[in-house]
């Protein structure tokens, strides 16, 4: 009986070490990374990001998490495509962008989807002084409310001191939505830099091996 268990630790043991072995080898190529971190539309969301100087990996974040990267995902409230732009923004947007004619239908194209919620992102960075915290609870929860939050002291602008404590200021956003919004997009774009970190490392040292 103790050879049996014996026998079976070591094969648990050995099956152990394989996999690990296995891992670093796959964790080492940069393919294994993009199969377990995938960021779909990538050359799209350079090329708005470039336009708009916005981080690329913040707006795969965003995408993330409003829609999962599906061109057709459509909200409860209506928001549709990538990034979840409600009908009535996109009409805005795309006339300032002059995409004319424009319908709703539209946001379902993932580069007038991109193209028009890059740009009010932008627009939301520009309004808030580059706050992250404030630009991304904008984009959930609407640039009036957090207009409105701001001037009734419901959240601090300690960010405007470069002071933001980011956990106090997203306990103090008074919608749970966008509480959470904010909170899942800050933690997918800072797996996405660590995800590009490690691929840049991975690049670096095969270009040095070449």
């Amino acid at each position: 009986m103790k050879n049996i268990i014996r026998s079976i630790f070591n094969s648990l043991v050995l099956g152990l070490i394989v996999l690990c072995a296995v891992f670093i080898l796959l964790a080492n190529s940069n393919w294994f990374w993009d199969i377990i971190s995938p960021v779909f539309y990538k050359e799209l969301i350079y090329k708005y990001s470039t336009i708009q100087e916005l981080d690329p990996l913040l707006i795969s974040a965003v995408i993330k998490v409003e829609s999962n990267f599906q061109p057709y995902a459509k909200s409860p409230r209506g928001a549709i495509g990538l990034m979840q732009i409600m009908p009535e923004t996109g009409k805005e947007m795309a006339k300032r962008l002059k995409i004319e004619p424009f319908v709703a239908a539209d946001l379902n194209n993932p580069e007038i989807n991109l193209q028009i919620g890059l740009y009010y992102l932008a627009r939301l960075k520009k309004q808030f002084n580059g706050d992250l915290y404030l630009v991304l609870a904008a984009y959930n929860g609407g640039s009036a409310n957090v207009q409105k939050w701001l001037d009734e002291k419901k959240i601090d602008d300690s960010s405007l001191a470069g002071q933001r404590d980011g956990d106090k200021f997203i306990a103090q956003i008074p919608f749970e939505e966008t509480r959470g919004f904010v909170k899942k997009v800050l933690w997918n774009y800072k797996w996405f830099k660590n995800v590009q970190r490690v691929k840049n490392t991975l690049q670096f040292k095969q270009n040095n091996q070449a």
